[in-house]
């Protein structure tokens, strides 16, 4: 197993993600707030403070119309790990577009978070290629899981990408080089964020030891599906793992914090789904409605509820094991309390996450 480790391909791959997240910014800061992450290294602090500096960032621009449409996406990997410096990414990414002609159409395969690709019948590019790519791509829209879920304007965004590519990538590197200035602004301080990463990773190749961090960046990806790893370090995501051309494309993040669903951060979900249902047991939810007033013990829990103790034991035990309800045994009060505090973050972080889809899905 071969490994090419190059700090310059993150240092390209953040100019994507800042650029994203300054022309999205209110989306970006409402996803922020969705999964509590209220710590930002220097570098993203920076990014956030740019469009503030340069109010002209914050207007819309396509193709960064949609947080559907995130720049790693459709990021040609192999030339995002050859090329020189940025500029020279942008000349070359036009280039692969154009001797790679179904790039755009995989690309949108990954939006949509598909696992199986659908084929093309026509081998030769040219028109009858564009028109089958067309065709297929509006009937993955309209028929998969997650492009019935998308609203009109987000499928308007993904079928503009493959049905006039050319204007797609024209737009892309306009907006690019046009970003390329203020990007210049916040390379010294990635630097930083990213220096402690890079040197370890150095030391890693140099010692030819860093085949030992794959099982921590997954235990159930196949890495010997490849013969060649390619990695590199960002300062604005936790970790992103790309397969293209018989290659895996790392790009791991100075901190674990930043989640690799689209949606919503899966720890977190998983957590708070586990609250929801844990409270939606009536009998479970009429003792929350006494706590919510006192605490109690749990004859007065007894009383007020008319469950049997051992009813009663059966569920205090799913409320203490979500941390909604705490017990006080001192004294041998066997006093209970709800966390409302903690109740309350979970019934928010749901309501959003309802809200979220609900603002993007028809």
């Amino acid at each position: 197993m071969k490994f090419i480790f190059s700090p310059l391909a993150g240092e390209i791959f953040d100019m994507f993600r800042a650029m994203w997240i300054c022309h999205n910014i209110e989306e970006e800061k409402d996803f922020k707030r969705r999964y509590n992450i209220t710590h930002f290294n220097d570098f993203e602090s920076s990014v956030y403070e740019l469009p503030e500096r340069h109010p002209e960032l914050i207007a819309p621009a396509a193709p960064f119309t949609h947080g559907v449409m995130k720049p790693e996406f459709f990021l040609d990997m192999p030339y995002l790990w050859e090329s020189k410096n940025i500029t020279d990414f942008l000349i070359n990414y036009a280039k692969s577009l154009s001797n790679k002609p179904f790039f755009l159409y995989t690309a949108l395969h990954s939006m949509l978070n598909l696992k199986e690709f659908k084929e093309l019948t026509v081998e030769e590019s040219g028109t009858a290629m564009q028109q089958e790519i067309i065709q297929n791509s509006l009937e993955l829209l309209n028929t998969s899981p997650m492009g019935k879920r998308l609203n009109s304007e987000s499928k308007w965004d993904l079928f503009s990408m493959v049905e006039a590519p050319d204007d797609f990538v024209n737009q892309f590197l306009t907006t690019a080089f046009a970003f390329l200035p203020y990007y210049q602004e916040l390379v010294p301080v990635r630097t930083q964020v990213t220096n402690n990463l890079n040197q370890q990773l150095t030391g890693r190749a140099k010692r030819g030891t860093l085949e030992e961090i794959l099982h921590d960046i997954s235990d159930s990806l196949n890495w010997s599906r490849n013969d060649t790893i390619y990695i590199t370090t960002s300062a604005t995501v936790g970790v992103r793992v790309f397969e293209q051309e018989n290659a895996f494309y790392v790009v791991l993040g100075t901190y674990q914090s930043e989640i690799e669903s689209s949606n919503f951060h899966e720890s977190q979900l998983q957590k708070t789904l586990e609250v929801i249902r844990t409270i939606s047991d009536p009998s479970r939810f009429s003792i929350l409605s006494i706590l919510l007033r006192t605490s109690a013990d749990t004859q007065e829990l007894v009383t007020r509820t008319g469950l049997t103790k051992a009813n009663l034991f059966y569920h205090m035990n799913y409320l203490i094991d979500a941390k909604i309800v705490n017990a006080d045994t001192s004294n041998h009060t066997n006093k209970y309390a709800l966390d409302v505090k903690e109740l309350y973050f979970h019934l928010k972080m749901f309501n959003e996450y309802l809200n979220y889809h609900l603002n993007i899905f028809e």
